[in-house]
């Protein structure tokens, strides 16, 4: 998880943020400044006033990602149901309707949708994706 940290000018730092591979965010700024020079850097951090920059990280599930957009192959989900307290009575078939498949599974941490597609949503808020079904499911955090 990236995490905002205060430009000090070390050398650890100025070696980090050349090194960002999946770019920088710097607070405050609106334009592009080259990493190559930390004389640079350090003067534009001097002159805005703004010394905290975050160094982004790749997206949790981003291998998982590129190996179904190049293969096209399915993806099994779990998707979390909100159940209210108390447990109303469920017509779990509008449900699948309107998650196009699955079934309803119940797990010891709650009500989960499971299904297989080849068009995963990645973003569903609480879900978790294997490429096989008793596999080991990845959450998108």
């Amino acid at each position: 998880m990236s995490e905002w940290q205060t430009f000090t000018g070390a050398p650890e730092q100025f070696l980090a943020l050349s090194e960002a591979r999946y770019g920088v965010i710097v607070k405050g700024m609106t334009e592009s400044v080259p990493m190559a020079d930390l004389q640079e850097l350090t003067a534009y951090f001097r002159k805005h006033g703004t010394f905290e920059f975050l160094i982004c990280s790749s997206h949790p599930l981003a291998d998982m990602i590129c190996q179904q957009a190049r293969t096209g192959q399915e993806v099994w989900v779990l998707e979390p149901i909100v159940v209210s307290n108390p447990k109303p009575d469920i017509d779990f078939s509008i449900h699948e309707t309107y998650s196009n498949k699955g079934q309803v599974v119940v797990r010891k941490d709650g009500y989960w949708l499971e299904y297989t597609t080849d068009t995963p949503n990645w973003y569903i808020p609480g879900a978790q994706y294997s490429f096989t079904r008793d596999g080991v499911y990845h959450a998108n955090k």
